[in-house]
């Protein structure tokens, strides 16, 4: 009997050592906040991330707010805290992880924060010429099947203009950057705050060139994807003006390459903000031709090249819409919305007389003069040209030159090399490149061009705004045959205009 009781006691009195042993440690509640110091933000959404250093299992974590701050609360010990976000992804980077030491009684701050852009660049690029050069990265993937490539080259090229003895020079330096086995590529030496032409190479195959803004911070990615079967090049003019390439190039490469043939189709919808079909845009992938929107705003491009290109939609009286896309062999329809620009711009109303004659431009009295290039009807014909800047190849006094997908137009103007003004029957036409016409105007649209190359010979009507003396380009497109109503009496017509101004 006492030996029972004594059994008892003993176990009473060992309760409550075990249930000590057992009770849950309190938690400490850890603060802390993650800082983006490229932007020099506080960085919202970012997933913090602690875990035991000893390995023991179990984690915790907690999305930061719009202020960058995170709370949550962890055992007493020693853990290791990072984060994770998708602008860490998309610089290419790995960030180094922190020790926390949390006490029983100590309420730790943590503040974690992805590196200065200074940092990075010494860490991708090492030590820079110039304090202002950025670096653009990313991957190179193979089409269809979308593994990475293990070879070819990508190319960053950018405009740099200089004031010379001779006026307004332009240079394109370039840049080329070799594609790791893994896929990577990473091109240091881009200017910051600039916009490039990129394109990636292998062999005789290539993307198409697009568009990468390297911002301030100095610091971009841009994946590309690339064909390596479409090497069959659509054939156009280069440069008139000679261009000096000493970026060292792989078998096959060269620069600015040609727009490849493929079997892919890429098509889509164009409407305004509102969805309303748009059957006057025009869509094209840079580089080729543009096809016309039909009826319901439905375009449709053809033999083109899987992978990375920059389609351009173009409409007048719609800011145009120029974004990358990737070419696919079952991608979907694509839908294009366009904003009008007819509440940035006062509407001008304007009323004419149609008058039926031979010359109602005065074309033929004007090319008598023969002040300018005249070119006709029946020179399009022989010429057969792809695109309307095709014609301006070879016309003394004019340079016609190709950078990132554009064309543009310099003559001799009376301070140097300058823009010559662009007119549309009649209207001038304020665009960003002049091969911006190639959108509004089709070869077998065109009825004749007349080309004026200096201030001088350039009639008043075509001098343009501003009077710069650079001369013009007057496109006339072919006149519609006309329906009369009653004979011999010309037909009064009013329409509408918007004066476009990019």
């Amino acid at each position: 009997m006492l030996l029972k009781l004594a059994t008892a006691f003993a176990l009473v009195m060992l309760v409550p050592a075990g249930l000590h042993a057992q009770q849950p440690v309190t938690p400490v509640t850890v603060q802390g906040t993650v800082f983006d110091s490229l932007s020099r933000v506080p960085l919202a959404n970012a997933l913090v991330q602690f875990v035991h250093e000893s390995g023991a299992p179990g984690f915790a974590s907690a999305l930061t707010g719009a202020d960058g701050k995170f709370a949550l609360k962890l055992e007493p010990g020693k853990w290791i805290a990072g984060f994770s976000h998708p602008l860490v992804d998309s610089l290419m980077i790995e960030l180094p992880v922190r020790r926390v030491d949390v006490g029983v009684s100590s309420n730790p701050r943590v503040a974690l924060a992805i590196p200065s852009s200074r940092t990075l660049l010494l860490a991708f690029c090492g030590k820079q010429q110039d304090d202002s050069a950025g670096v653009l990265q990313g991957y190179v993937r193979r089409a269809p099947e979308e593994s990475r490539l293990d070879s070819g080259g990508v190319y960053v090229q950018w405009m740099e203009m200089q004031i010379g003895r001779t006026g307004i020079e332009r240079d394109l330096p370039t840049l080329r950057a070799r594609v790791n086995p893994d896929g990577s590529y990473r091109v240091c030496g881009v200017p910051a705050n600039t916009e490039a032409a990129v394109w990636a190479q292998r062999g005789a195959a290539s993307t198409g060139l697009v568009s990468a803004m390297i911002p301030k911070s100095g610091i971009s990615r841009l994946d590309l994807t690339l064909d390596p079967q479409a090497t069959q090049e659509i054939k156009f003019l280069r440069d008139s003006g000679a261009v000096a390439d000493s970026t060292p190039l792989l078998p096959g490469e060269k620069l600015r390459p040609a727009p490849k043939v493929g079997a892919a189709r890429f098509s889509g919808v164009v409407g305004d903000a509102k969805g309303k079909p748009l059957e006057t845009a025009r869509a094209r992938i840079v580089g080729r031709r543009p096809a016309k929107a039909n009826g319901a705003g439905v375009f449709v491009l053809d033999s083109l090249a899987l992978g990375t290109q920059t389609l351009e939609v173009r409409a007048l009286g719609f800011v145009p819409v120029s974004r990358l896309v990737n070419v696919t062999d079952a991608a979907a329809p694509d839908t294009i919305r366009m904003t009008s620009i007819k509440a940035m711009l006062d509407t001008i109303r304007v009323i004419g007389e149609r008058v039926y004659n031979a010359d109602v431009n005065g074309f033929e009295m004007r090319r008598r003069g023969g002040m300018g290039r005249y070119i006709s009807r029946e020179d399009i014909n022989r010429r057969q040209p792809y695109e309307f800047t095709n014609l301006l190849y070879g016309v003394l006094g004019m340079r016609v030159s190709f950078w990132a997908g554009h064309v543009s137009v310099f003559t001799r103007g009376v301070v140097g090399t300058c823009t010559p003004a662009i007119f549309l029957d009649g209207f001038q036409q304020i665009l960003d490149y002049e091969s911006d016409l190639n959108f509004l105007v089709q070869p077998d649209e065109i009825e004749s061009v007349e080309i004026y190359t200096s201030g001088p010979s350039t009639p008043a009507q075509f001098t343009g705004r501003g009077g710069t003396g650079c001369g013009s380009i007057v496109v006339w497109t072919r006149q519609r045959p006309m329906e009369f109503k009653a004979p011999g009496k010309p037909s009064r017509t009013e329409s509408v205009c918007y004066l476009v101004q990019m």
